[in-house]
């Protein structure tokens, strides 16, 4: 599965996301039965903040607001057996 979101108008600003979710069973049908689950998403985001702007410091100096791109990953395995 994967999603992009991005804001008309804005070049930079983004929302992209990817992942995967599947699932096996062992035994269906049997008093005894394995589940085996695995789930990964990974986001690469560069928020909207607004109107860029500076401030001025002393003379010629400025700063200057950035916005920093947000990057994370999940993962997470389950393995689950039942008896009837």
């Amino acid at each position: 599965m994967t999603h992009e979101s991005n804001v008309a108008g804005r070049d930079k600003v983004n929302y992209d996301r990817w992942g995967i979710a599947p699932s096996l069973a062992f035994g269906l049908g049997t008093p005894t039965r394995v589940n085996l689950d695995y789930y990964h998403l990974e986001s690469d985001d560069l928020p909207d903040s607004g109107i860029p702007y500076t401030i001025p410091v002393t003379g010629s100096a400025a700063r200057a607001h950035q916005v920093q791109s947000r990057q994370s990953r999940m993962t997470a395995a389950t393995a689950t057996t039942s008896t009837a």
